[in-house]
């Protein structure tokens, strides 16, 4: 059975019950969750060996969190333990015509400070054969791109299948502050699931991307042109 290695940001979920509104609740729901860590859990539902790694506080929403993950099968020993806060994220659901709504409160989290050289990758990848990140993650800060730049290079130099879901969301709650992740997160990745805009953005040519879109295309047996 495959090994697969996630990372990226897990924030706490705070949402009004009963589809209120963020001006009607007196009381939120509370849950954890992130792009990688949720495709973590996903794959472990499946049976498969998945571990997750982040950066959160050292403290009792950081074990909250844990906890909240562990339950399901998904490996957080590689987590790291630093840094002052998580990242918090408000949903108020929609309802009929009415669209659900986000606010973010994530600056300054955990991850957004983490550093290169803190995570050893070559003993998080021992045994793994896929490693897997998304669009989000580069954005959250410099630092968090540089690690997860890190991360791809030493997945792909132990002979790992690395792939990247660019995700990336305008309305993140992100410092704008890595728009542009580096590019060897361009470079290491097998595996490359984004909608055209986003692919726009990290390739950063459009001539470029369309090379990548038509072999795609031919994959999957059609030529767009």
């Amino acid at each position: 059975m495959a090994k697969v290695v996630t990372f990226g940001e897990i924030m706490l979920r705070l949402a009004t019950p009963r589809r209120e509104r963020f001006t009607q609740a007196r009381e939120f729901e509370v849950t954890y969750g992130g792009g990688e860590c949720n495709v973590a859990v996903s794959l472990a539902h499946f049976g498969v060996d998945a571990t997750f790694v982040t950066a959160i506080p050292d403290n009792d929403i950081g074990q909250a969190c844990i906890n909240y993950v562990r339950q399901f099968g998904v490996d957080t020993s590689q987590i790291l333990r630093q840094g002052k806060r998580l990242g918090i994220y408000f949903l108020e659901s929609g309802a009929a015509m009415r669209a659900s709504k986000v606010v973010y409160d994530r600056a300054g989290s955990s991850i957004a400070e983490i550093k290169t050289g803190t995570v050893d990758w070559e003993k998080v990848f021992k045994g793994a054969d896929w490693f897997h990140f998304t669009g989000i993650t580069p954005a959250i800060s410099k630092s968090a791109a540089e690690v997860c730049a890190e991360a791809s290079e030493a997945a792909a130099q132990l002979g790992l299948t690395v792939s990247a879901d660019m995700n990336y969301r305008k309305a993140g709650g992100h410092a704008p502050v890595a728009p542009n992740p580096p590019l060897v997160t361009c470079r290491s990745p097998g595996n490359d699931e984004a909608p055209d805009e986003a692919r726009r953005r990290r390739y950063r040519q459009r001539g470029r991307c369309r090379k990548v879109s038509r072999r795609r295309s031919r994959r999957r047996g059609r030529d767009d042109r």
